[in-house]
C-alpha cells in the first residue's frame, strides 16, 4: 500500500529545480559520470527526493491576516492560513510557476492518504 503523503512540507514551492537545470539527462552537466555529476545511487535519491516534494494546495481560509502574521500563507492572489490547506501535490509533476498545473488539477487524484506522485511513491521505499 502506498505510503501516506500528508507529511509535512514546503507551504509554498521555487520553481520545479528540474526546469532550472537538467541535472542527470545524458550530455548535460551534472548527469552520471559527467565531471562533478552524481555518481552513488544515493545521490541519485537524494536529488529525486529534492524535485519530488510536497507542495502545498490552498483555498482561501474565509478570515482576514496581518501582514505580520506568522501562520498566514501567500498563495498569490489570496492570502490564507492552515484552515485553508486543501492537500500536497508534487511540486514537480504538478506544478509550474508556483502552481497547481491544469493537468493535475483535472487528472490526478491528491487528498489524505494518497501519495503526490509515483516517483515519490518509489523514492518512499528507497534507502
Amino acid at each position: 500500500m502506498p505510503p501516506d503523503s500528508d507529511g509535512p512540507g514546503a507551504l509554498l514551492a521555487e520553481p520545479p529545480a528540474g526546469e532550472q537545470d537538467r541535472a542527470g539527462v545524458s550530455g548535460h552537466p551534472g548527469a552520471p559520470g559527467a565531471a562533478g555529476g552524481l555518481s552513488a545511487p544515493r545521490d541519485l535519491i537524494a536529488e529525486l527526493r529534492g524535485l519530488h516534494k510536497p507542495f502545498g494546495i490552498y483555498a482561501e481560509c474565509g478570515h482576514e491576516h496581518a501582514e505580520d502574521d506568522p501562520a498566514a500563507v501567500s498563495c498569490g492572489d489570496f492570502v490564507t492560513c492552515e484552515d485553508g490547506f486543501l492537500h500536497w501535490v508534487c511540486q514537480a509533476c504538478c506544478c509550474r510557476n508556483e502552481e497547481q498545473t491544469a493537468e493535475c488539477a483535472e487528472h490526478h487524484e491528491h487528498g489524505p492518504g494518497l501519495v503526490i506522485c509515483p516517483t515519490a511513491w518509489i523514492l518512499d521505499g528507497a534507502p
